[in-house]
């Protein structure tokens, strides 16, 4: 296992005259190519509610459509609740129209189990990403009334910025080496040689794949099936 601090001496050794930190230091481009390597649906990245084991919940207001999700979220890919859990969404997607054209849903309803715990997912959202200005969102786009610890959203956690020497990488051995070394060289190298872009894309071809699949890499008892109620 690299440290952080391993990993900058080599990429010190390399790129001679270049500063640790600064807009074009080495610890810039080690957190930049961090986040381009985290930024997978990776299950290791999932986000959970370590005092129940199971997806992070956020509270609803009756008539207000946005949320703003901890500042620790990098992104989310789906709304959720419990399979036992009754909302008004659920009603409205299980529910029949006879014969008006509406916003209800005619498909079969995606149950998503997560480590044993059965989850229905809601299609009357969007969902929008960390940013450099703005928290991880959810947007509903029918109400979701007052609720409380019943949505709950499948986010990915945001690694740790890199600001000092002593904070631990994000990304686990032997992928700090075989990945984010690499990585972070080649941002570097395409600031000295003109050729960023092209950096960019080849770390988007090479080595996010091989991030995400070690990303989902273990045990997570995830499963994905589909019930049609016969609409």
């Amino acid at each position: 296992m690299s440290t952080t601090e391993e990993l900058m001496c080599l990429l010190e050794k390399q790129f001679k005259g270049w500063n640790r930190d600064g807009p074009r230091g080495i610890r810039h481009y080690l957190n930049l190519a961090q986040r381009i390597l985290c930024t997978v649906e990776g299950d290791q990245l999932m986000c959970f509610d370590e005092s129940t084991g199971k997806l992070p919940s956020f509270d609803t207001t009756a008539n207000d459509f946005s949320y703003n999700l901890p500042s620790t979220v990098n992104f989310v890919d789906a709304v959720m609740v419990e399979a036992n859990v009754q909302t008004s969404l659920i009603d409205s997607l299980w529910g029949q129209d006879y014969g008006r054209t509406s916003r209800i849903h005619r498909r079969p309803s995606e149950y998503i189990n997560i480590s044993g715990i059965n989850y229905i997912k809601i299609p009357y959202v969007r969902t929008f990403p960390w940013s450099e200005s703005s928290v991880a969102r959810v947007r509903f786009s029918s109400d979701p009334g007052t609720t409380t610890d019943t949505y709950r959203y499948r986010g990915y956690d945001l690694p740790t910025d890199i600001l000092s020497d002593s904070i631990p990488l994000s990304i686990h051995p032997p992928y700090d080496m075989t990945c984010l070394l690499p990585a972070t060289a080649l941002l570097m190298q395409g600031v000295q040689n003109n050729n960023y872009i092209e950096v960019l894309d080849i770390i988007q071809q090479k080595y996010v794949p091989k991030m995400h699949k070690a990303f989902n890499k273990g045990a997570f008892g995830i499963s994905y099936e589909a019930e049609d109620h016969g609409f």
